[in-house]
């Protein structure tokens, strides 16, 4: 079902965002209606997961003082600090160091699309504007694949910007930091035992070096999740978004490693920026089994991360030498 909108656009757009019960996607030029972002930070609060993409463009800001990592957002008319306080996800698409983002979409619950002409802004009640609101999952799939793209694309910016280089000859892949975990099964504890390896994105199999062997004592990682699912329990009454909770914790996790955690870094290189955890499980004729699992991942690799993964027996191998 599509449906052709010319006037009242604004009132049709706030209806769409006070119907979404999971998911809102938003990817937009230009973006100063408070109106709007009033109205998301309450399904915010509501549980709903909701990312944006924004033209870091001064046609979205009060000043363009050179501020960064998340202090930036002070220059935006709107105040979109609360809205990450609140666990939204924004990204910034800078339009001369990145690419020029000239999109207008948002996808609601993964089923419903509204596009058109119309940005996001005061001035747009007053255009000749338009918009289409599409309800079909599978036109919002193709929407959800443009908006990973470009996610991806800012994020392989930023990867290409501040990794290390691999020192191997002739590799001109990436290098990150992971943290690796001794775990029992047993009594769901991480030891003091860790090791911090540095691991290129272009082979994961084979380029992998030794940064860090350390004994200290560190507590229970699990009390993480524990703390952050009893204050999301408070917070949103019992009724608890997944993918919101998880956010909270990966949060809390990357705050445990003084890690940024979002779109706004530009120095990856000392971060430790994935953490995983390695265990033990004994087989019936005794043979020792280990499992290789990643417990966090910074929102910048998240989509990089699938071939490091495919690699956990040679990280295993890698751990068991070393």
């Amino acid at each position: 079902m599509i449906e052709s909108y010319f006037e009242d656009i604004r009132s049709q757009i706030l209806k769409n965002i006070k119907n979404a019960n999971k998911t809102i996607y938003i990817c937009m030029a230009w973006f100063t209606d408070s109106l709007i972002l009033d109205e998301l930070n309450k399904k915010l609060k509501e549980g709903v997961t909701i990312e944006i993409i924004l033209l870091d463009h001064s046609s979205n800001k009060t000043n363009n003082n050179f501020l960064t990592g998340i202090q930036q957002l002070i220059n935006f008319k709107l105040n979109l600090a609360i809205f990450k306080k609140l666990g939204g996800e924004i990204i910034l698409i800078h339009d001369v160091n990145d690419f020029y983002l000239h999109s207008k979409f948002c996808i609601i619950d993964e089923a419903t699309v509204i596009t058109g002409s119309y940005n996001w802004t005061f001035k747009a009640i007053y255009n000749i504007e338009n918009i289409v609101i599409i309800n079909d999952e599978e036109t919002s799939k193709k929407f959800i694949e443009e908006y990973k793209r470009i996610k991806f694309q800012k994020s392989n910016l930023i990867i290409n910007r501040s990794l290390n280089n691999c020192n191997y000859p002739g590799c001109i892949g990436k290098v990150f930091k992971l943290r690796v975990y001794d775990f029992d099964n047993r009594t769901s504890q991480y030891y003091e035992n860790y090791k911090d390896i540095s691991i290129c994105l272009n082979n994961p199999y084979e380029h992998l070096t030794l940064l860090a062997d350390s004994e200290d004592w560190l507590s229970s990682l699990m009390q993480i999740s524990e703390e952050e699912y009893y204050l999301a329990e408070q917070r949103f009454e019992g009724e608890i978004n997944e993918t919101t909770l998880q956010r909270k914790i990966d949060d809390e996790f990357a705050n445990y490693l003084g890690s940024s955690n979002n779109f706004f870094t530009t120095t990856l290189q000392n971060e430790i920026i994935a953490l995983a955890s390695i265990s033990s499980e004994l087989q019936f004729d005794d043979t020792e089994i280990l499992e290789f699992k990643i417990i966090w991942v910074h929102q910048v690799l998240k989509s990089h991360i699938s071939d490091v993964l495919d690699a956990s027996e040679s990280i295993i191998e890698f751990i068991k030498e070393h």
